[in-house]
């Protein structure tokens, strides 16, 4: 199985997905035991069949931001909407569905000048997906969502000069290939406890790689099929959420990802006089962990009374992330220094919400740490009984 090319325009092309849902954002993206909201469709979609009885529409957007990487590469991602934006419905006490798109890999440029090379990649993996979940028995909930995700590269080119003469330009193009990948998610709740496990399948897209020599229009690549493909994850996790004193409660959640990286296999590229087996990406561990406290607050304009009062809510959440991005182990210094191994990244969120406890939330979270800075910002629509 192939994947991105060994060009060194994918030498900062990282696969670090993540969900981005305003509220799973401030808590690190700690949901698979959590489950408890619109994000559950993207993430452990048994969790569709615990929202309360209700239509949930769940919207946000993420700012742009800029990073300089280490080894000198400008990272620019687009302002978007958060993933997963989903619609969910419960339907009767034992089946929820939802309607949702994710960003598998958000919208993203990099930009990258050696000295000798120099170029521009934008690309994005997204698209519309179905979920449902089902209660099984009265604490065992099993889902499944699917989700067809599109490959585009938007933009993707960079020249090489060699002795002070441009001597070649690579292309790379798509034509939004999309394939099809599945979630599968169990989900246990126990009193203040629940458990979660679930398995995102990953996929490849194609893509097509060109190159000539625009000193004497020599084609030195025709257009090579190459492959793009996404890791499986593997995610397990914990959720703890005991009811305190008048309406207050706080919640702890815990979250274990084993990310096949590993799966993920270099291509070769026509004119790089390199073995495709000198690069290789680990697969790794990713973990996370999140905590939130509720305060009720406006008990007199609450929309369902005093009884109800609206919460205020405050998050944080902490994320290891593995190196997503391919290390050359040959033995050219250049090609170390192009391709060096990468670390991992550790990620800090803090996020603030206030709302009514049935029919709305809005929600703002902040991600620093390393060379990544995200804003996100979103609002949760939830009307009970809109099914009997």
């Amino acid at each position: 199985m192939c994947a991105q090319t060994i060009d060194p325009i994918f030498r900062s092309w990282r696969w670090t997905e993540d969900v981005t849902a305003a509220r799973a954002f401030g808590l690190a993206g700690a949901v698979t035991g959590l489950a408890d909201d619109g994000a559950a469709a993207a993430f452990n979609p048994a969790g569709l069949a615990t929202i309360p009885r209700a239509g949930e529409l769940q919207l946000g957007l993420k700012t742009a931001n800029d990073a300089t990487l280490p080894n000198g590469d400008r990272i620019h991602n687009l302002t978007k909407g958060t993933t997963p934006a989903s619609l969910a419905l419960r339907i009767g006490s034992r089946v929820g569905l939802s309607y949702h798109f994710v960003d598998l890999r958000s919208a993203s440029r990099i930009d990258f000048d050696d000295g000798r090379e120099r170029g521009s990649l934008k690309t994005s993996v997204n698209g519309p997906g179905i979920g449902l979940g089902v209660r099984v028995s009265p604490f065992v909930n099993i889902g499944l969502s699917v989700t067809a995700y599109r490959f585009y590269i938007n933009e993707g080119d960079y020249t090489r000069v060699t002795g002070g003469r441009l001597d070649t330009v690579v292309r790379f193009n798509s034509n939004g290939d999309t394939r099809v990948a599945g979630t599968v998610g169990a989900l246990v709740k126990a009193r203040e406890l629940s458990y979660g496990l679930a398995f995102r399948l990953g996929r490849r897209w194609r893509g097509r790689r060109t190159a000539i020599d625009p000193s004497t229009s020599r084609v030195l690549d025709e257009g090579t099929t190459f492959g793009v493909r996404s890791p499986s994850v593997l995610s397990s996790g914990i959720a703890w959420q005991p009811e305190l004193r008048r309406a207050q409660s706080f919640l702890l959640s815990a979250q274990l990802d084993r990310v096949f990286l590993g799966k993920i296999e270099p291509s070769p590229a026509s004119g790089l006089p390199f073995a495709a087996s000198d690069y290789r990406m680990k697969s790794g561990f990713e973990w996370r962990a999140g905590g939130e406290l509720t305060i009720p607050v406006l008990g007199r304009w609450a929309s369902h009374g005093a009884g109800r009062p609206n919460r205020l809510q405050f998050r944080a959440g902490f994320l290891h992330q593995p190196a997503g991005s391919f290390v050359y182990e040959g033995a050219d210094p250049v090609q170390q220094g192009l391709f060096p191994a990468a670390g991992a990244r550790n990620l800090v969120s803090i996020g603030t919400s206030i709302g009514g406890v049935t029919m709305w939330r809005l929600s703002g979270a902040y991600r620093f740490g390393g060379d990544y800075r995200q804003a996100v910002v979103g609002v949760a629509i939830r009307y009970p009984g809109l099914f009997p």
